[in-house]
C-alpha cells in the first residue's frame, strides 16, 4: 500500500528529529536520472552548502524548508527515506543519496520509481489544487455535507479524492467509514449532515491514532530508522475480508470500489 497521510506525517516528524534548522547538504548523489519524473539538473548544484530550514508536510508531499526553492518529495507507492548507518552497503533502489554536516546520511529507496523529487513549496504547482488538511479546522461537517451535495461517486471514492481532502487513502477510508457507521458503497449526495459529522470526526481521530502509532506497514512502508508502523494491529475492517466484525460478530465484507479493495461490515455500516 502507498503511504497515507499517517506514514508521511510520521517520516516528516523522524526527519525533523535528525535535521536541525540550519543542517547544511555536503553530499548529493544520484544514482539514476529520474523517478517518477527525472531530478532537476541542478538539484546538486543548488543543495550542496545550503541549509534545511525545517520541514513540513503538504497531503502525502514532504517538504524540505530552504531559503531559495524549497525540495519537494513524494513517496509514491514504495518509497522510503531511510538513515545510513556507518559502513552501511547500498541496497539495490537507493537512487538518492544525501548527506548533510551533522553526520546524518539519507538514502531514498524506491523499487517501483513513482515517488518524486523536484523543486517546489506550498505554492508548487504539485500542490495547487489539493483540497483541505483532514486534522485543520477546514475539514468540518459543514464542508464536507457541501462537497457530497449532488455526488453520485461513492462516499469512500470521494473521500480519496484529494481534490476534496487530502492524505486519506484506502486503508484509513475503509477504518473511518466504518467507525462512522456508513457503507463504503453510498453515493456521496446520499450522505445526511449526522453522518457527516460523524465523518469528520473519526476522520481526525483515526489519523490522530495513526500517527501515534507511527503509521501503517503492510508491505514497503518503514521509518527513517526502518521500524516499522503498528496501526496494522489496531485495523477493524481492513484487510480483515471474511473475518468476524469486532462489534457485532457478521463477517467482514470485501469488494473492489473504486479500483480498490474496500472492507465493510454489511451489519454495522448503512
Amino acid at each position: 500500500m502507498p503511504p497515507e497521510l499517517p506514514e508521511v506525517e510520521s517520516v516528516k516528524r523522524s526527519l525533523e528529529e535528525k535535521l536541525p534548522s540550519g543542517t547544511r547538504w555536503v553530499e548529493v548523489i544520484l544514482n539514476r536520472k529520474d523517478l517518477r519524473v527525472p531530478f532537476p539538473k541542478d538539484l546538486r548544484k543548488k543543495l550542496v552548502n545550503s541549509e534545511v530550514l525545517g520541514l513540513e508536510r503538504r497531503a502525502k508531499y514532504l517538504i524540505f524548508k530552504r531559503k531559495e526553492k524549497d525540495l519537494l518529495s513524494h513517496l509514491g507507492m514504495s518509497g522510503t527515506w531511510r538513515e545510513l548507518k556507518a559502513g552501511e552497503t547500498l541496497k539495490a533502489h537507493d537512487h538518492l543519496i544525501f548527506g548533510f554536516d551533522n553526520g546524518l546520511r539519507l538514502a531514498y529507496n524506491d523499487p517501483r520509481r513513482f515517488g518524486l523529487v523536484d523543486w517546489g513549496g506550498v505554492d508548487s504547482p504539485w500542490l495547487r489544487e489539493l483540497g483541505p488538511e483532514p486534522l485543520s479546522a477546514a475539514f468540518n461537517p459543514a464542508y464536507l455535507l457541501q462537497q457530497m451535495k449532488g455526488r453520485k461517486a461513492a462516499v469512500k471514492v470521494l473521500l480519496m479524492n484529494a481534490h476534496l481532502v487530502v492524505g486519506i487513502g484506502n486503508i484509513y477510508a475503509s477504518e473511518i467509514l466504518f467507525l462512522a457507521g456508513v457503507k463504503p458503497a453510498r453515493p456521496g449526495s446520499k450522505i445526511t449532515p449526522t453522518e457527516a459529522a460523524l465523518i469528520v470526526k473519526h476522520t481526525k481521530a483515526v489519523l490522530k491514532k495513526a500517527i501515534k502509532a507511527k503509521g501503517s506497514t503492510l508491505k514497503d512502508y518503514r521509518m527513517v530508522n526502518g521500524d516499522s508502523g503498528k496501526f496494522q494491529n489496531s485495523f477493524k475492517v481492513y484487510s480483515r475480508g471474511g473475518e468476524k466484525c469486532f462489534s457485532c460478530g457478521a463477517a467482514i465484507r470485501s469488494e473492489v470500489l473504486g479500483q480498490r479493495s474496500t472492507y465493510w461490515c454489511s451489519r454495522c455500516q448503512k
